[in-house]
């Protein structure tokens, strides 16, 4: 079975656990700078369902998905008038990161405060990456068997966060906070050899939480 099957059979089965004994509805966007990748960090989406056990406590599944794209340029030429300059450039090459982790933990809502609260997280999980690369031939000089490969990595890891409350309504509030999200994730190069791809780092985001029944 293809990484992408399994993906999405996880996906089903988490979305239908969450349906099946969830109360909320989680949705966010956040900014994480993964240590393996370089070139900046990229925008994380989130959606996420749960249950409140009490006013303190609720467990919780998220879906987050990251698509950081990097090119690589090269200025040919620049030409000058009185009016403009224009340059051209060239494509070097192209690369893009996907990160698809899958979490699921306990979000504890401190009691303090009236309309802000202050919580704290713990989760666990799965994380899912793509690496896929585009050359151009005429520039890119290194040999096919020496250049990174595009592919699937794949591995288990954690999450610890903080951030506070802001209800709107009986059923409605807006978050916000600052996670570090573990992860590493793995691919096999043969021969017992194994290509690691570090997808840990610091998480920065707000969302919005609804109460659905």
């Amino acid at each position: 079975m293809s990484i992408k099957r399994i993906t999405v059979a996880v996906l089903a089965l988490v979305i239908a656990c969450g349906i099946a004994s969830g109360k909320t509805l989680n949705a966010g966007v956040g900014y994480i700078k993964p240590s393996g990748v370089e070139g900046g960090g990229g925008l994380l989406l989130s959606l996420g369902m749960g249950q409140r056990v009490d006013d303190m406590v609720m467990a919780n599944v998220q879906l987050d998905f990251m698509n950081k794209k990097f090119t690589k340029e090269m200025t040919t030429d620049s030409v000058t008038t009185p009016t403009v300059t224009t340059t051209t450039r060239l494509v070097e090459y192209e690369h893009s990161v996907k990160y698809i982790p899958i979490t699921a933990g306990v979000v504890l809502t401190l009691p303090m405060g009236t309309v802000v609260k202050p919580y704290v997280e713990g989760r666990l999980g799965y994380g899912l990456a793509n690496v896929s690369y585009s050359y151009n031939e005429s520039l890119y000089t290194i040999p096919t068997g020496e250049r990174p490969e595009s592919g699937w990595y794949s591995g288990f890891g954690w999450r610890l966060g903080a951030g506070a409350r802001l209800g709107l309504g009986i059923r409605s509030a807006l978050t916000a906070g600052i996670s570090y999200n573990g992860n590493t994730c793995s691919r096999s190069a043969g021969n017992n050899l194994f290509t690691d791809l570090k997808m840990s780092g610091l998480i920065i985001g707000a969302g919005i939480e609804l109460s659905l029944f």
